[in-house]
């Protein structure tokens, strides 16, 4: 009997293999354990399962299959081989020996804490302020009990206020509904994603220039050092789940 993951040739019935010490011993269902390994898991199994690709398989790797058994080679000529893709950690690859299938390479699964993050919490968070604070800025309970008085002082700033509260109910809607594409692996749910940080981006530098306008306050007036940190983390935050997600685009398939 041959190792899978090294070739060498090994008597019949060895439980390792005597070269790079791998289990030959077949577990049940009949896989060899050295056949499987970096088999992924969470959500990272979910999205390959859904995409049709074999979970911890890299991609690209996907169909590969190993050929028919071939004939035995005439006497006197070398044995052809066929590489193997998955040679244990600091070895190099060796050559799997004729008539045995190569073993596909299994790549480790990706790492999906900040994708579970996003869609269990920070989603949800953010869905949840955006509502809240498009409330207040409707009813007008920004202000307090001073509201009278605000919009008495400024006749402009009620249209402004009720107009960003829309906007910011409808920004919550659209946080869930990209939230659900996120969960679901649809394939534009991380560009949504990206989109929707700028969008946040956007609509508070608008809201800051039609306060500034009605106003008649400067935008540096209106807008304290948390309003910019928050605006400049957000732009941190595009670029770093482009990245990110570009990384895992293979999971995004629905």
């Amino acid at each position: 009997m041959f190792c899978p993951r090294c070739g060498t040739q090994n008597p019949d019935g060895s439980a390792f293999c005597s070269h790079c010490g791998t289990a030959l011993t077949a577990p049940a269902g009949g896989v060899p354990a050295a056949a499987a390994p970096g088999a992924a898991s969470g959500a990272t199994a979910e999205a390959a399962s859904a995409c049709g690709v074999a979970p911890g398989t890299a991609p690209g790797a996907a169909g590969i299959a190993g050929p028919a058994l071939s004939p035995v080679a005439p006497a006197g000529s070398p044995a052809p081989s066929v590489p193997v893709f998955n040679a244990a950690p600091g070895q190099a690859s060796g050559q799997a020996p004729f008539g045995q299938p190569p073993v596909p390479y299994a790549a480790p699964a990706l790492p999906m804490r900040w994708y579970k993050f996003l869609i269990w919490f920070s989603l949800f968070l953010g869905a949840l302020v955006n509502f809240g604070a498009g409330i207040a800025s409707l009813t007008g309970a920004t202000y307090g009990d001073d509201a009278a008085l605000v919009y008495a002082f400024y006749q402009g700033l009620k249209p402004v206020d009720v107009i960003y509260g829309v906007v910011l109910v409808l920004l919550a809607v659209a946080t869930i509904a990209v939230r659900q594409e996120l969960a679901h692996f649809k394939k534009d749910g991380p560009l949504h994603y990206l989109v929707l940080i700028g969008a946040n981006i956007v609509i508070a530098l608008v809201h800051l220039i039609a306060l500034a306008a009605v106003t008649g306050l400067g935008i540096g007036d209106l807008a304290d050092s948390s309003t910019w940190g928050s605006m400049f983390a957000s732009a941190v935050l595009i670029v770093v789940n482009y990245l990110y997600f570009g990384k895992r685009k293979h999971l995004f398939c629905n």
